[in-house]
C-alpha cells in the first residue's frame, strides 16, 4: 500500500492545472483541476493561488475566466455529496465531530497557533500532532494567545498593504 498517494497525486494535478493555465490551456486546466479535487479537498485552494499568482505578477484577465473554476467545485460537491449521502461521511467527523460550531472555532484558533509557535520554534517536532489537547473551553490561554498572535498579523499585513510606516 502506498501511504500519501493523495497528497501525491493531488499535487500533480495541482501543478498541472497551474502550468497548463499559465499556458492558456483552459479546458485542460480545469480537467487537471476536477482530478485534483478528486484526489484530495485540499486542491480547493488551486484557483486562489492562480489568483494570487496573477495579481502578483499583474497579468490582467477578465474575472469571467475563473468562473469555471466554480463550476468544476461546483460539480465535485454535488458527486462528493451523492456519493456520501451529505456533504461528510459519518465515519470522518473524528473529533471534530463531537464538538459544537463554538468549540470548533476555537479548537481551528488553537490549531492555528499552534503551528505559528513551531513555525517560529521548533521543537517538539513529531509526525503526528494528535496529542496535542483539544480546548475544553474558549477561555483558555492557547485559544487567546494565538488568537491574539493571528490579530496582530492581520493588522501588521494590513497596515504593510496600507503603506503605513512605524
Amino acid at each position: 500500500m502506498v501511504v500519501g498517494r493523495t497528497e501525491l497525486m493531488a499535487t500533480m494535478f495541482g501543478l498541472l492545472t497551474f502550468v497548463l493555465w499559465v499556458r492558456c490551456w483552459r479546458k485542460a486546466a480545469f480537467l487537471c483541476f476536477f482530478l485534483a479535487l478528486l484526489s484530495k479537498e485540499i486542491a480547493i485552494t488551486i484557483p486562489l493561488m492562480i489568483f494570487i499568482y496573477e495579481y502578483l505578477f499583474g497579468v490582467r484577465r477578465k474575472k469571467t475566466l475563473y468562473l469555471p473554476f466554480a463550476a468544476v467545485l461546483a460539480l465535485y460537491v454535488l458527486i462528493r455529496c451523492a456519493v456520501l449521502s451529505g456533504f461528510v461521511s459519518i465515519h470522518q467527523t473524528g473529533l471534530l465531530g463531537k464538538q459544537n460550531l463554538i468549540q470548533r472555532v476555537f479548537t481551528v484558533i488553537q490549531g492555528l497557533g499552534y503551528y505559528l509557535k513551531l513555525l517560529v520554534l521548533p521543537y517538539p517536532l513529531t509526525p503526528d500532532y494528535s496529542d496535542v489537547p483539544l480546548p475544553s473551553t474558549p477561555f483558555t490561554s492557547c485559544v487567546w494567545g494565538a488568537l491574539v498572535i493571528v490579530v496582530l498579523l492581520y493588522s501588521a499585513w494590513i497596515l504593510k498593504v496600507k503603506g503605513v510606516k512605524p
